[in-house]
């Protein structure tokens, strides 16, 4: 008999090393598995998503802050009014949207993209101002030769470079989508511990019921219920994969709708007048530091002084705008699981120890 409840104490034991070993193995797989997803998603939806959208933002407002200003001077305006409300509001709006961006920016490259437009902004400003004080002392010529410069500089350092940020950008999201810890072949690190445990508290229970004659252990059956609650909450990251992806294609759909084709500057005036002499200014094709004709490059705007036609509408844009966050917003969203799965884990593990002790202490007294 001695023999018999030896080996009973020594098989309580052996479970309850096994139910806790595996519980451990649990919490840290479930554990690290939603917050690496969670803050893969809140880095998306705090960071990157919206530096997308203000890139783009910033992008359109600049492009129509351009060709506001030089519609004023096609129009013959700039005397009176300067460069125009219009252009103003779009350069106030741009400026706004880059210091959200550099706020929001977390990539060294990024940060060096953002002073040199900065840089190039200002010089575009500053050309744009003279060309006016120019203008407005009579010498519209030279007026007209700075503000043709000035757009040619918009279109072929400022606005390619905002391009090429936002690339960067597009690319970081992109790659916080498809991420390791968002895909299936993340799910075994925690969803095979978890099976495991579930498998050997069921072994557990029936070896229980047998020995003690007894229909259930409610503590092994508790854990077994909040251990399946704890893998529903963890195959959340399930969710997150999908919404991720969602906001990357939302944040696209913005992009691609704030997209601008460029026309040369139509205004109701006769040829031969100022806006027929800055559309002859602004054809001129720029060339690169290699000399090369860099025009028809995909990546390079019109050489300047055109009509900037945006692909979708303002509402249309504001509307994929709202979504794209939203739907950046909703991949991080269930952050409170961070809190939540561990401490199921914990309960989990205690509530091991208070369904096997009793056995055990059963059996020692027994020995004694």
């Amino acid at each position: 008999m001695t023999g018999a409840h030896s080996t009973t104490a020594h098989e309580l034991r052996r479970f309850r090393r096994l139910l806790l070993v595996l519980t451990v193995l649990v919490l840290a797989g479930t554990t690290s598995a939603f917050v690496i997803v969670q803050e893969t998603a809140a880095s998306a939806a705090q960071h990157t998503a919206p530096a997308i959208v203000a890139t783009s933002s910033a992008d359109y407002a600049l492009a129509e802050a351009d060709s506001d200003a030089m519609r004023g001077f096609a129009l013959g305006a700039v005397s009176i009014t300067g460069p125009g409300s219009d252009y103003e509001a779009q350069i106030s709006l741009a400026e706004q949207n880059l210091e959200q961006v550099a706020e929001l920016n977390e990539d060294a490259t990024g940060s060096q993209d953002l002073l040199l437009i900065d840089s190039n902004l200002a010089s575009y400003r500053q050309l744009v101002e003279q060309a006016h004080a120019d203008y407005t002392a009579g010498s519209a010529e030279l007026g007209f030769v700075e503000v043709a410069y000035a757009s040619q500089l918009m279109h072929t350092q400022v606005l390619d470079q905002l391009t090429d940020l936002r690339n960067l950008e597009q690319a970081e999201l992109t790659g916080q989508a498809t991420a390791f810890s968002l895909s299936g072949w993340a799910v075994p690190t925690w969803a095979l511990p978890t099976l495991a445990l579930l498998i050997a508290m069921v072994v557990a229970q029936r070896y229980l019921s047998a020995r003690f004659r007894r229909t259930v252990n409610w503590a092994l059956a508790g854990a077994t219920v909040l251990l399946l609650v704890l893998a529903a909450g963890t195959s959340m990251v399930f969710l997150a994969e999908g919404r991720m992806a969602a906001a990357r294609d939302g944040t696209n759909r913005l992009v691609a709708d704030r997209t601008m084709t460029f026309a040369a500057l139509s205004v109701p005036t006769q040829a031969g007048t100022m806006a027929d002499r800055l559309n002859r200014l602004c054809d001129t094709k720029v060339s690169d530091t290699n000399g090369s004709d860099n025009s028809d490059n995909d990546n390079s705007h019109r050489s300047g002084c055109v009509t900037a036609i945006a692909a979708k509408p303002p509402p249309a844009q504001v509307e994929a705008a709202a979504t794209a966050n939203d739907e950046a917003g909703a991949a991080a969203g269930n952050g409170y699981l961070e809190y939540v799965i561990p401490s199921l884990g914990v309960v989990i593990g205690v509530l091991v120890l208070i369904g096997l002790r009793p056995g055990i202490d059963e059996y020692r007294r027994r020995k004694t």
